[in-house]
Parts: structure tokens; C-alpha cells; sequence
């Protein structure tokens, strides 16, 4: 993962997600026994909301040393949200964040911070859609693409989650499920591999919802990818449809 330190980063702006993406933090932090930062970026905010997040970090502070974290620290800063993970991005194990900001959570849209990070950062971000649900079964959606290989690589070498029920699915591709089986032959990591047909969003929502499973892992568009695609893709609709947190893994910039 680098030579930097590491850090869990839950990202809080006050919308009715934050709660959630907190949640999920603790969680991972205690997980992966990392260092948890609160982070508060502040875009043109009035004084009234600034302070309004303060004290929201401040309270998940003390709820997260009252849960045994003990490091944990909070941070507010001037920025947008994009701009300041691109900055942390090396040393971000992974950052949570949810899905629609504060003005976009009562539209079926997706924030457009969310959609500049998608493409931008080139750091596990993990999207959170919904309340907060302890995380024991994981979908890894995999397509042979270099993204879904970088998840796939990240599960076999720095694994995100211990002791969980893991599910590799490859939609109409049973070639590509073939060489996923032969990536994990050499490691210690136990799966299961689900090959299924039809509608890519579809299917592997089905699957998702028939197993229930408590999250969906996938590899995320980068720079060389037309404006069209990310609106038109498996990552955008999945984005919009997936009632379960989103781990999204893009491949480093070159």
C-alpha cells in the first residue's frame, strides 16, 4: 500500500449519510487496526453549518473513543471534498463518504463530488447509500477490466475485511471467472465464484439481493474514459440502484 502511513478516512458533512459513513469508519478502523480520521471540508459553508459540523465531529469523536478507538482525531478544513482527497490520496487505506452530498440527498441523482472523486482518486472509496448494516457478505463484481483486476489484486494482497463470506461474480463472461480462479489459486483467500447471465446491473443486484449481501466491490472508471461512459456505464447505474454500500477501486494514473 505505499510507503506513507495509512489512514481510515470518513468523510462528514452533515447530510443524513454521515452517521453512516461514521459507523462504517469505526468499523473499518477497528478492522484493519488504523489510525481513524473525521473530515469536514469547507466550501463556501455559512458559520452557522461550519459550527454545526464541528460539533457533529467533535460528538462521533467521543462515541468512537467510548467504542475503543483510540486514535482517532477530527478535522475541518477549507476545500471541496475532491480536492482534498486528491491531496491525502496516498495515504488513504480507504475513504468512506456518502453517497449524495446535503443538496442532492432527496434527488435520484448522484453528488458531483461523488462523480469528480469516481474519477480522480485513485484510492479504495467506499460509497455509502443507505444505513449503516455490519459487513459479513461481500460481492467482488469482476470483468477482467485493469480496475476489477486492482480490486481483485487488493483482496489477495491488503485485504479490506477479515472472515467474511466472499463472492466473486463475472456476468456472461465465464472465461473471465476462469482467470479470477486461477489469480486467487496461490493465496489463503477462500471464495466463492458465481458466474451469472443476462443484464450486467441487474443480475449482480439480484444476486446481491437473493444472498444478501452486505456490500458490492468493483472496479471505478479513470482519466482515459469518455464523459459518456461514466454516465452510461455499470458503474454509473450501479451507483444509482445498489441499496448497499459501493467499494469502488480505480488503477493508479500513468
Amino acid at each position: 500500500m505505499g510507503g506513507k502511513e495509512q489512514y481510515i478516512y470518513a468523510c462528514i458533512d452533515g447530510s443524513k449519510f454521515s452517521r453512516y459513513v461514521f459507523e462504517y469508519g469505526v468499523d473499518l478502523s477497528k478492522n484493519l487496526n488504523l489510525p481513524l480520521k473525521l473530515l469536514n471540508f469547507i466550501e463556501n459553508d455559512k458559520l452557522e453549518k461550519i459550527a454545526s459540523n464541528k460539533e457533529l465531529l467533535n460528538e462521533f469523536e467521543r462515541i468512537a473513543k467510548n467504542r475503543k478507538i483510540e486514535n482517532v482525531t477530527t478535522i475541518q478544513t477549507k476545500g471541496t471534498l475532491q480536492e482534498g482527497l486528491l491531496d491525502i490520496q496516498e495515504s488513504i487505506r480507504v475513504a468512506i463518504i456518502g453517497l449524495k452530498g446535503l443538496s442532492n440527498e432527496r434527488k435520484n441523482t448522484i453528488g458531483s463530488q461523488v462523480e469528480k472523486i469516481i474519477k480522480d482518486v485513485a484510492a479504495p472509496i467506499l460509497l455509502v447509500n443507505g444505513n449503516y448494516r455490519p459487513i459479513s457478505k461481500v460481492l467482488i463484481a469482476y470483468d477482467g477490466s485493469t480496475s476489477s483486476q486492482k480490486a481483485l489484486d487488493m483482496l489477495i494482497s491488503a485485504p479490506i475485511f477479515q472472515d467474511i463470506q466472499r463472492d466473486i461474480v463475472s456476468v456472461n463472461n465465464e472465461a473471465i471467472l476462469n482467470e479470477a480462479k486461477k489469480k486467487l489459486a496461490n493465496s489463503n483467500i477462500d471464495a466463492n465464484f458465481i458466474y451469472l447471465e443476462g443484464e450486467p446491473v441487474s443480475a449482480i443486484l439480484t444476486h446481491q439481493k437473493v444472498c444478501n449481501i452486505d456490500l458490492i466491490s468493483m472496479g471505478a472508471f479513470g482519466h482515459g474514459v469518455l464523459h459518456h461512459i461514466i454516465y452510461g456505464s455499470v458503474t454509473h447505474h450501479m451507483l444509482l440502484e445498489a441499496c448497499v454500500p459501493l467499494l469502488l477501486v480505480r488503477q493508479q494514473n500513468t
